[in-house]
């Protein structure tokens, strides 16, 4: 521990064997603990200063902070807006207030924030654990703060993240697992990407979220993107990621949310694109699988309440499984032929769909797609291609195609399935009839 922890002296740490100054902990084994009985000036924050904060770096050290020192504040935004880091690379940060250090029950819950009132806070993890009870807050309480949490590998496990209350607050994953509180039965807690904040005089202000996965687990009972007036959300997951939700997974409630996936998994119970009033959401997969297990579950584009939701499937490559699928007015669903021949993944439906009267089928070919020497690729006269494939109940309602499609392409419904049929220059033949 150096003494970037201290400011002017008057903070302790203390571990089993007793009290010690900041930067003096005795050997690398020892946990350290700041309680109740530590103090800056009488504030209610431990704010580390500037430059390089090595909070957690030997093999079996862990840090406890609670007491008065309700926040850690690695930027030390309260006070000035300088900036700082918190590194954990093994043991054990938990933020909390423990009566007796050696007893980790009935703690009562305090907070990490990175990024703290117009300051640069980031967080560095590879490895170790971090826990705490309520939200670890990214970017918070003014619109220049920013606040970044890189992680290749550890866990955290928390109430959730809170991503961008007030400035930019980042996630980049290449490992570990960021995930709500367990007990026995669930897991229990929201992941808030891009939150925004309501001021009592200045009305909302903006709040960014941006979550890159490339490896990891991201994970809790619900997760929102996009979740105040004014906020945007973005979570990005490429390779091997895994995100989604116990619960509700909710892409624009209501500020402008995105889902981008193009590898990975993402899991949920219930999907909603497009959520409240005001709310926009898109979700757009052209790799990986989307999945849901729940014999419940549903996914909903856009909503009665207002949202608009926008569902796009590009190429053959993702897995879209969904259990039951609503699609409301004024929201679209977009799929993209894409491939030497162009194919679609159809949207596998397990038990049943509905449309309300306005929803929207957009159908694309990629612009100007050069595929071999430069030879320009459109699909052959009359081509049929299976867009929604519903394996067991009742389909109600119809697409209605985007305007600008009407001259190329035709709705048919064969069963339960729904295709497309390429008719661009060919109106007037039996296929294609009334063009």
């Amino acid at each position: 521990m150096d003494d970037q922890w201290s400011n002017g002296g008057n903070w302790k740490i203390e571990h089993s064997a007793g009290g010690h100054t900041i930067g003096q902990v005795p050997d690398d084994s020892a946990d350290a603990y700041i309680t109740s009985s530590d103090h800056a000036h009488g504030g209610s924050n431990l704010s580390p200063l500037p430059s390089v904060i090595d909070g957690v770096n030997a093999l079996t050290r862990n840090l406890y902070i609670g007491g008065w020192t309700q926040t850690l504040n690695p930027s030390h935004g309260d006070a000035s807006n300088h900036s700082g880091e918190l590194v954990v690379k093994s043991g054990n940060l938990r933020i909390a207030d423990f009566p007796d250090p050696g007893n980790m029950t009935n703690p009562d819950c305090y907070y990490l924030r990175l990024g703290f009132g117009g300051a640069v806070g980031t967080l560095n993890q590879s490895g170790g654990n971090i826990w705490s009870c309520t939200f670890l807050s990214i970017a918070f309480e003014h619109p220049d703060s920013l606040g970044i949490w890189n992680v290749s590998a550890g866990v955290a496990n928390s109430y959730g993240v809170d991503l961008g209350s007030m400035g930019t607050g980042i996630i980049n994953m290449n490992g570990g697992s960021i995930v709500g509180q367990n007990d026995s039965t669930y897991t229990h807690g929201d992941h808030i990407v891009g939150r925004g904040y309501f001021h009592p005089n200045a009305g909302y202000e903006t709040g960014v979220g941006l979550v890159n996965m490339r490896a990891g687990v991201f994970y809790n009972e619900d997760v929102t993107i996009a979740e105040g007036l004014g906020s945007t959300g973005t979570l990005a997951v490429r390779r091997t990621g895994i995100t989604g939700a116990a619960k509700d997974l909710i892409v624009g409630k209501h500020g402008s949310g995105s889902l981008v996936q193009s590898g990975g998994w993402v899991i949920a119970k219930n999907v909603v694109i497009g959520s409240e009033k005001r709310g926009y959401g898109l979700y757009t997969i052209s790799g990986g699988n989307f999945i849901q297990y729940n014999p419940a579950a549903t996914m909903t584009v856009g909503s009665a309440q207002g949202g608009i939701g926008h569902f796009m499937i590009v190429g053959p490559n993702p897995v879209v499984s969904v259990r039951r699928y609503f699609q409301n007015e004024r929201s679209r669903l977009t799929v993209m032929l894409e491939g030497d021949a162009p194919h679609i993944s159809p949207l596998l439906i397990d038990d049943g769909a509905e449309f309300v009267s306005g929803a929207i089928l957009d159908v694309e070919l990629p612009p100007e797609a050069q595929f071999g020497f430069g030879v320009s690729y459109t699909p052959d006269p009359e081509q049929v291609f299976n867009i929604i494939s519903v394996l067991s109940g009742s389909v109600t309602g119809s697409l209605a195609l985007d305007p600008d499609d009407a001259n190329d392409w035709q709705i048919e419904t064969i069963g339960n399935d729904i295709f497309v049929r390429y008719c661009e220059g060919f109106a007037g033949t039996a296929a294609c009839d009334g063009l």
